[in-house]
This record gives C-alpha cells, sequence and structure tokens, in this order.
C-alpha cells in the first residue's frame, strides 16, 4: 500500500497571549489555543510598551494591530488632522457677479454667483466665437458671395448643399448614364461654365453667374452636346454651358459641334 505524502503546515505563528509559538492551518489565527483566545478576550495588555503618535505617552496596547495611539481620541484627533491639511479652509470673501452684477459670499477668487450665471457667461462666449468666425465668404456651389450663421457653412443654401452633393455623387447623371448605357465621369458644372466663360454655346449670350439655379432665360445650365438618349456620354467633352432658354428650346435634340478639348 503506497504511503499518502503529509501536507506541510502552511503558518507558523506565535501567540498573542501568551506568547509561544504555535502551527496553524489558517493564515489569520492568532492564538495557539480557545484558552488564550478566551484569555485575550479580558483586556489585559500586551508585555509591550510603545509611545503614542498622539500625545506621545507611553502606553501597552491590547492588540499587536493597535500599537500606534493609546486611545480613540488620539486617533481621531489625527485623522481631523490629516483631513484639515488635505482640504484646508479659507476665509470667506464677498464678490461681485460679473452676470447679474450681485454681491454673493465665496471661499476663494469667483466672478459668478452660481450656475444659471456660469451658463450665461458660458453662451455668451460660444457666441462671441461664432461671430469671429463670421466672415463673408463664397458658397462652395455657385460662388455667390455670403454671410454664414456659423464659421462651418460652406454653402450660402440649402438648395446649394443638396445641388452640390448630387454633383460629388451624381446620382441622377449616373443613374441615367447605366439606363442608356453610355460612359459617365463626375462632371462639376462650375468647371464646365468657367471652361466656356459664362457664356450660353448656342446663341453666345452672356449666363452670369448669379442667375444659376433661378428660372430666367439667361441663366446657365449644364447641356449635353450628344443627349445621353441618343448615346452621347455624361463627360466633359460632351457638356457645354447653354443658356436655359436655348437649353429648353434644344430639348431632346442633338446639339452642336463636339468640342475638341477634354
Amino acid at each position: 500500500m503506497a504511503s499518502q505524502a503529509i501536507r506541510a503546515p502552511r503558518i507558523t505563528g506565535q501567540c498573542e497571549q501568551c506568547g509561544s509559538a504555535f502551527i496553524g492551518q489558517q493564515p489569520n489565527k492568532r492564538f495557539c489555543s480557545d484558552a488564550c483566545q478566551r484569555r485575550n478576550h479580558s483586556a489585559k495588555p500586551l508585555a509591550i510598551t510603545v509611545t503614542c503618535e498622539g500625545c506621545g505617552n507611553d502606553f501597552r496596547p491590547m492588540r499587536t494591530d493597535r500599537v500606534r495611539f493609546c486611545s480613540r481620541g488620539c486617533a481621531g484627533a489625527e485623522r481631523t488632522k490629516r483631513r484639515q491639511v488635505k482640504y484646508p479652509s479659507s476665509a470667506v470673501r464677498f464678490c461681485l457677479c460679473e452676470e447679474c452684477n450681485r454681491l454673493f459670499a465665496a471661499r476663494g477668487p469667483a466672478v459668478v454667483c452660481g450656475s444659471s450665471c456660469a451658463a450665461v457667461r458660458a453662451d455668451a462666449r460660444r457666441r462671441a466665437r461664432i461671430e469671429e468666425q463670421r466672415t463673408a465668404r463664397a458658397c462652395a456651389h455657385c460662388a455667390t458671395t455670403f454671410l454664414p450663421a456659423h464659421g462651418a457653412m460652406v454653402y450660402c443654401s440649402d438648395r446649394c448643399a443638396r445641388r452640390s452633393a448630387k454633383v460629388k455623387h451624381g446620382s441622377t447623371h449616373r443613374r441615367r448614364a447605366r439606363g442608356f448605357g453610355v460612359a459617365y465621369e463626375v462632371v462639376n458644372p462650375l468647371r464646365v461654365f468657367e471652361r466656356d466663360a459664362w457664356r450660353c454655346q448656342e446663341c453666345g449670350c452672356k449666363t452670369p453667374r448669379s442667375l444659376r439655379g433661378t428660372t430666367n432665360p439667361r441663366a446657365p445650365e449644364l447641356d449635353h452636346i450628344q443627349p445621353m438618349s441618343r448615346g452621347g456620354s455624361h463627360t466633359y467633352r460632351n457638356t457645354r454651358c447653354t443658356c436655359r432658354a436655348c437649353n429648353g428650346r434644344k430639348g431632346n435634340g442633338p446639339g452642336g459641334q463636339l468640342l475638341l478639348f477634354g
């Protein structure tokens, strides 16, 4: 029969009551026997003398883990002292609120009397920052000069923003080109108008930039020289600037000569 291994004891300590050494299995064992534990409850001091950290007097502690202070009063006074050092008190001063001009008491330097005035002050700073960013700029789509409502605006209106999104993604022309089975590339109408010097390629009249997007007969519009329904591609080579009147008159018919660039 195989012999079983004997487990070695894990803890070897010293009894807090009688001072004798003992072997125990529990890591928090303090006494060698129940008798020593009962005798310890009778509040007999240990056989050592230590100095109190609070008052400086010598005393005999009742337990080995309470050797810093002689009483609860000394321990409490030390905790109060540490708390006062961590959170020092300051004299109360009277300040004038910069928002409502009301006199209020504070323990430190303050400029507003409460959360409501602080919110008003923060809103004023935010409005000042927005006002600093409001500089006249050109619309990213129609190039019209406008004063933005906030610093992040790049389009003069929601209509220009939607038109720019259509130009960027090419949803309408891309869908039509896919339906007709013709070539497609992203075409920026402004580049086409600038290339044609903002003049109608049919009648030669001027198409001012300010009329873009209106129903004026001279408003500039993007026209396909060869309509996509007749096999024309949506490219810079097959697009030109025309006035609204000529574009409506032409309709779905073929246009003039193809441009010799692009």
